[in-house]
């Protein structure tokens, strides 16, 4: 029977070969935004790292596009600056972006993982010298969070949940404390949760964020892929829903609406990062 089994598993390996994992294409760079995060009310639909160097190809494939910032018909300025798309296969895109103009040219149809391809740059939407990493996942017509597929990065810290905002009806909103007298009524969650990874003090979001009452979970935002829809992004929390729906104009995450009756009940945030570090917070509610 063993023997039965080890040769099927040798068959597997030999029919499927082992796939090579995803690498980021600079490894020393600082991450300073990372998928999904809120970015002035819309979420990162990918990494971008603050870095001077040259990248490397995350991936093998084929080159599919490249635009160089300098060559620009329009006047108007491209997010992505100087960018190109590489086909990785089974429909995933890696998409290279911010970088500098120079050797954008040189790239060979195709690409090898690990093959140097451009330096990194101040073009397009770019605060900084770096370059921004993500991956569009066309079969499914999704964003994909690339951690999915590169090697995590350090991280022994865990989630910190900064603020739980209320807001009513009428607009108005108020941060509640642990112990929390709540009128009674509809109340939307809005919540400002920051996680960091070791050796890097920028704010980032977190994996995963779920709301409970009473011990019960009403909703959970999921940050591993925002779909495409019509032109529309749409984020798994409970269900897909468009993603304005969900990103406050504060750095925070709208976790859905709940109606609140008079007596005791109990709120609860529990945000986890990709490492599968979490925090809990508590609050205790006496809705009047």
């Amino acid at each position: 029977m063993i023997m039965k089994y080890s040769i099927f598993i040798l068959l597997l390996m030999i029919i499927c070969p082992l796939i090579e994992p995803m690498d980021w294409p600079l490894s020393y760079a600082l991450l300073t935004d990372n998928f999904g995060k809120n970015k002035g009310g819309i979420p990162v639909l990918g990494m971008s790292f603050a870095a001077e160097g040259v990248i490397t190809a995350a991936d093998a494939g084929d080159l599919l596009f490249v635009h160089k910032e300098s060559h620009k018909a329009s006047r108007l300025p491209s997010p992505l600056g100087t960018w190109f798309a590489v086909d990785q296969g089974n429909g995933m895109v890696g998409i290279y972006s911010r970088l500098a103009d120079e050797d954008i040219q040189a790239l060979p149809h195709r690409i090898e993982q690990g093959t140097a391809l451009a330096s990194t740059g101040r073009t397009g939407f770019s605060e900084q010298e770096g370059f921004h990493f993500s991956l569009y996942d066309r079969k499914e017509r999704q964003w994909v969070n690339p951690v999915k597929f590169a090697p995590l990065l350090p991280d022994s810290r865990l989630p910190v949940i900064q603020q739980v905002q209320l807001r009513n009806s009428d607009g108005e909103s108020f941060v509640i404390t642990p112990r929390q007298r709540i009128a009674q009524g509809r109340w939307t969650i809005c919540v400002t949760v920051a996680d960091f990874v070791d050796n890097n003090e920028h704010a980032l979001a977190p994996h995963s964020i779920a709301l409970l009452f009473n011990g019960r979970e009403l909703s959970r935002l999921n940050l591993e892929t925002i779909v495409t829809h019509k032109g529309i992004l749409m984020m798994e929390c409970s269900g897909l829903v468009p993603a304005e729906n969900v990103y406050s104009p504060v750095p925070g995450f709208e976790l859905g609406t709940v109606q609140l009756t008079r007596g005791q009940t109990s709120l609860e945030i529990a945000a986890r990062d990709s490492k599968g570090n979490s925090r809990n917070a508590l609050f205790e509610l006496l809705v009047e």
